[in-house]
């Protein structure tokens, strides 16, 4: 079976309601196989990036916003997806705007401008992402990266300003 048409198969599985309409909570295994079928090359490259030296962080900072970007195109390119698929493309969108926090750091010495747009993402992405569809050990994942994100994010926007539509620290 291709990849494409397990891809359809699970959607459609995750998609039935649960009941009178609910979306019911995504099975682990389905969701992490669901995550590696839309992950891209580039952002596995981003993923598996540890920036030893900061040169190297910031040569793998760049895959990172490569990788980014690459996802967010097939976002807005995929057809048919539905709460839980796109939650899902957040969740890998929001794991690599978290690496792309780490290398930055480490590239730059500190936080930079550079650090607080992935800071920016993350939190754009984990915003988009409901909790309750996910299987019970991301959903925990994605409170505490909320709560991670949320201080570290109002210090970026008292140093370098908020972002024209960026997503409200609630």
């Amino acid at each position: 079976m291709s990849r494409r048409l397990i891809l359809v198969a699970l959607s459609l599985s995750l998609s039935l309601p649960a009941q009178a309409g609910l979306v019911k909570r995504m099975d682990e295994e389905d969701a992490y196989d669901i995550m590696a079928a839309i992950t891209t090359t580039t952002a596995r490259e981003c993923e598996e990036a540890e920036g030893e030296s900061q040169s190297d962080a910031a040569k793998q900072v760049m895959v990172c916003a490569q990788a980014g970007a690459e996802m967010e195109r097939n976002l807005s390119r995929a057809e048919g997806l539905d709460a839980g698929d796109r939650a899902l493309y957040h969740v890998v969108l929001a794991n690599l705007a978290g690496n792309g926090i780490k290398l930055a750091l480490r590239a730059d010495g500190g936080v930079s401008g550079r650090v607080c747009k992935f800071a920016e993402a993350a939190w754009l992405h984990v915003t988009q992402i409901d909790g309750t569809i996910l299987p019970a050990e991301l959903e925990a994942d994605l409170a505490g990266s909320k709560a991670e994100l949320r201080p570290n994010l109002r210090g970026c926007r008292s140093k370098f300003g908020t972002p024209k539509g960026a997503a409200k620290l609630n």
